[in-house]
């Protein structure tokens, strides 16, 4: 059976990616887990239906990422986005959303159930 969703996460934290890697393949989703920014624009490359990212890694910045998919010919420009991360920085908060992501998530205030259901949310409100 062909996976409903295909969904990439960008995370250096190879914990937090195993674990919501699982969460998700548990719905039967295709995931692909990227260490670092190289790897999820790969992964970009094929089918992805969402993109969850931290705001701020060793390796990456996702601000100048999210920009970048965001430009108006990009084939990228309305991918969901979800932010997960530590980082309560209003500044870095602010810019996200003007980026138009579909969430910003704390890690610490939600657990790998409650980010699932709000995933499945999003993937369904953005289905045509």
């Amino acid at each position: 059976m062909e996976p409903k969703y295909h969904i990439c996460i960008l995370e250096e934290d190879p914990y937090i990616a195993g674990l919501y890697a699982r969460k998700f393949t548990e719905r039967g989703w295709k995931v692909t887990v990227a260490e670092r920014e190289e790897e999820a624009r790969n992964c970009l490359e094929k089918h992805v239906d969402l993109l969850i990212l931290d705001i701020e890694g060793e390796t990456y910045e996702a601000l100048p990422l999210i920009r970048e998919l965001r430009r108006a010919n990009s084939i990228w420009a309305t991918l969901p986005v979800v932010v997960m991360t530590n980082v309560s920085d209003r500044e870095k908060i602010t810019e996200a959303m003007r980026l138009e992501i579909s969430a910003y998530l704390m890690k610490g205030h939600f657990v790998p159930k409650e980010v699932v259901e709000k995933v499945q949310r999003i993937l369904d409100a953005s289905v045509v």
